[in-house]
């Protein structure tokens, strides 16, 4: 090898060391410049191109120039600190010390291998998107370390802060999620979850709410019904045409829908409820659920009104849109109906009125209406149930959101006879009695004038009485059965005889309850009895005072 040989060699060699040496005290500085800034990685995108830009390209990383016109051409070379101008070239420094202005779509990365574009959450709502130091395998969800230059330098030894809880509302075309965020929506990143997430989900967010760190979480079980919701309708005494109305009005779409289709019927939406407590609103909304079950599964979600309405705008919001999205989503899992029942539903669908002090109800029926216009193409019906039909907000109430209206009231005489067979069915008795012969004649007592409660003055100055009958309910004469059993079995405990229930157990039974319900507030009552039978107001009510010691020898 010639002198010459040797000296362009040597030079070579010399050139490359001084740009190790150069790329080496780059690294340094940005390693050790404070300050770090801590960041969240959201989304890292691999871009697969063959023509890179300008900001595809950062300082000291090396490339191969890409021209066969050029001196340079397949000599290796870097781009320098002070790299790109306005116009968008770019200084490359080769091995040999010389540097030349280039045009991005002169020169391409070594063995073709993009960097990876990483989108970071430096704080809240502040993003950046960046490049990574030496770190090619970063994915969404870990938390790292910036430097000075705007480069991911470390992975930071902890993980994301956790935060808020929250629902997936709807997953976007992205791949990014619109979820439940304090009483309204937010887009996040779906994170190493991409392509997982459904509607439905329940996860978590990180500090700053911009990506989802954790999925699956327990299902939040609110608003699922506690007790037991296979209901059918025969276990319903009584309400005879009401029960009729809700199984052709909403069992007829989904139980024949080609004859459904023929009279071209809508499917109805939902469904109002009134009447006094303890009757049999829930029961019937029960019933409405298995009726519509399919595939074994009764698809019923319970709203109390009271328990989810909350003073500050957002919340009550956030609960109603849940339960929309829990019940849409059970729809699509198993095929079946969903029903929404909302009870004491006048606490959270008021009439809106004007004022600061109505903005929580307004907005909650204001979300309501939003989520019921939604249902058009969804299988889900809306049960609500209120003591206070008039106290339910117009736009709720009216047709095509509310389309049956039933009152269910007090038992008559018939109804109540069957509400008792219906729960002395399976009791024993005594004395040779039949359970639809108790039913009978606990029936008549109960519904009789003697067990009287008040004494109401009306306003023409007549005294009436107001009764056990007039409050009498389903939930009240199961509370007698149970009342009247205990007897029977504290006597069979005691005396060791297996004689059955006897009729004087269900007549204290009833005397109990008279007694305990004198003491109670029934105003209300009051005031629709008097105005329901005798067309006037109560002005005053008294207690009977003799009302025990009839009440205990009937």
């Amino acid at each position: 090898m010639s002198e010459q040989e040797l000296l362009v060699k040597f030079r070579a060699a010399l050139a490359a060391a001084q740009d190790t040496i150069y790329e080496l005290e780059a690294q340094i500085a940005e390693l050790t410049t404070e300050p770090y800034r801590l960041g969240l990685v959201l989304a890292v995108s691999q871009r697969k191109q063959q023509s890179y830009k300008s900001e595809d390209l950062h300082a000291l990383q090396k490339v191969r120039v890409n021209r066969p016109d050029s001196d340079f051409h397949g000599l290796r070379g870097k781009l320098i600190y002070d790299g790109i101008d306005y116009d968008g070239d770019i200084r490359v420094r080769f091995h040999d010390g010389s540097e030349k202005w280039m045009k991005p779509r002169d020169i391409e990365f070594e063995g073709q291998v993009p960097t990876p574009e990483i989108t970071v959450l430096i704080g809240e709502g502040y993003f950046q998107v960046t490049k990574p130091f030496n770190l090619t395998d970063l994915t969404p969800g870990e938390m790292v370390l910036i430097g000075e230059g705007g480069n991911i330098l470390y992975r930071a030894a902890i993980s994301p802060l956790p935060g808020e809880v929250s629902v997936v509302l709807r997953v976007l075309e992205s791949e990014n999620c619109e979820v439940s965020f304090q009483g309204s929506t937010r887009v996040v990143f779906p994170g190493k979850f991409a392509g997982e997430l459904k509607v439905g989900n329940r996860v978590q967010l990180d500090g700053f709410s911009g990506i989802v760190i954790m999925d699956r979480l327990p299902s939040d079980t609110k608003h699922d019904f506690a007790g037991d919701v296979h209901v059918p309708w025969d276990k319903i005494a009584g309400y005879e045409e009401a029960k009729r109305t809700l199984q052709e009005a909403i069992g007829a779409a989904f139980d024949h829908p080609r004859l459904f289709a023929k009279y071209n019927m809508r499917p109805i939406k939902g469904v109002m409820l009134s009447g006094p407590p303890g009757c049999g609103k829930t029961m019937m909304a029960k019933a409405v659920a298995t009726q519509l079950c399919r595939n074994g599964r009764v698809g019923f979600f319970y709203i109390k009104g009271p328990e989810v309405f909350d003073m500050y705008v957002g919340n009550t919001e956030a609960a109603i849109r849940a339960v929309f999205a829990k019940a849409r989503e059970f729809h699509r899992q198993h095929d079946s109906p969903a029903v929404i029942f909302v009870d004491e539903a006048d606490a959270i669908m008021g009439v809106r009125r004007q004022g600061r002090g109505n903005d929580a109800i307004n907005s909650a029926v204001a979300q309501f209406l939003s989520e019921m216009d939604g249902l058009d193409e969804e299988p889900v019906i809306v049960i609500i149930a209120t003591n206070r039909a008039d106290m339910i907000d117009p736009a709720i109430a009216r047709d095509q959101r509310m389309d049956r209206k039933l009152y269910i009231g007090r038992p008559d005489q018939r109804t109540t006879q069957q509400i008792f067979g219906l729960y002395l069915r399976n009791v024993p008795f005594s004395n040779g009695y039949s359970w639809s012969q108790m039913a009978e004649v606990a029936a008549e007592k109960l519904m009789s004038d003697y067990h009287v409660l008040f004494n109401v003055e009306l306003e023409d100055g007549r005294t009436v009485p107001f009764c056990l009958r007039h409050i009498i309910s389903g939930a009240m004469i199961e509370g007698i059965v149970q009342q009247a059993a205990s007897y029977a079995f504290r006597r069979e405990v005691n005396l060791k005889e297996a004689d059955g229930l006897e009729l004087t157990d269900l007549t204290k039974a009833i005397s109990a309850t008279v007694d305990a319900n004198r003491n109670l507030n029934h105003d209300d009552a009051v005031m629709q009895m008097a105005e329901a039978e005798y067309g006037q107001r109560a002005v005053g009510i008294r207690k009977n005072t003799q009302a025990r010691a009839r009440g205990t020898n009937n």
